[in-house]
């Protein structure tokens, strides 16, 4: 099982912001990146979550991670042509809005830069690996990301069959949900082998 968690935003109008989780597009650029290797491993540290927001997403089947902490599973690992589920359960003060932004800083083998910086939600997300030049679209995703309040669920995450970038790789850096102030409202770093 493994486990990513996910964050919220505050309204513009709030000076203090509200507490949050990890996105649910973190675990959408995670299996994202899973497409552009054969298998890939991965593992989480989850920074500046604040109190009254909690949550959990626990992806499977079991064996899929072998270590998890209070947000659930990490150090996981995805192989090519494998359905994986996220069952998740979650609380939230405030929704996560159109006014929030994702932003990505990766290092690709510790040398190559990958950065880029999307809405949470309401617009898609384009950008480009380097080295390869391959421009990638996540599609728009409806706002608000996650509403208000309690959402528990389950969802299937596949994996491709084949793999579409034979190359093996490595990325490192952190994943950061801002409120529209550009406040960090919680910090994700991931650490990633593609191979």
């Amino acid at each position: 099982k493994a486990t990513v968690s996910v964050l919220n935003c505050p309204p513009r109008t709030s000076p203090v912001p509200q507490p949050h989780l990890t996105t649910m597009k973190t675990a959408a650029f995670l299996c994202l990146v899973s497409a552009a290797a054969a298998n890939i491993t991965f593992s989480r540290s989850l920074s500046q979550v604040l109190s009254g927001a909690s949550g959990t997403l626990t992806i499977g089947p079991d064996g899929t991670c072998t270590g998890s902490d209070q947000y659930g599973s990490n150090d996981c690992t995805l192989n090519w042509g494998t359905n994986y589920t996220a069952a998740y359960d979650v609380t939230l003060p405030e929704a996560i809005d159109a006014d929030c932004k994702i932003n990505v800083a990766l290092k690709v083998d510790g040398l190559l830069p990958l950065s880029f910086s999307c809405a949470a939600c309401g617009a898609a997300c384009t950008f480009k690996i380097p080295v390869i030049g391959k421009t990638v679209t996540i599609p728009a995703i409806d706002c608000p990301l996650v509403k208000a309040g309690e959402l528990k669920g389950q969802q299937v995450l596949p994996v491709p069959s084949k793999d579409p970038v034979p190359l093996s790789t490595s990325v490192k850096g952190t994943v950061t949900l801002v409120d529209g102030s550009g406040k960090t409202l919680a910090a994700v770093a991931v650490d990633a082998k593609l191979s």
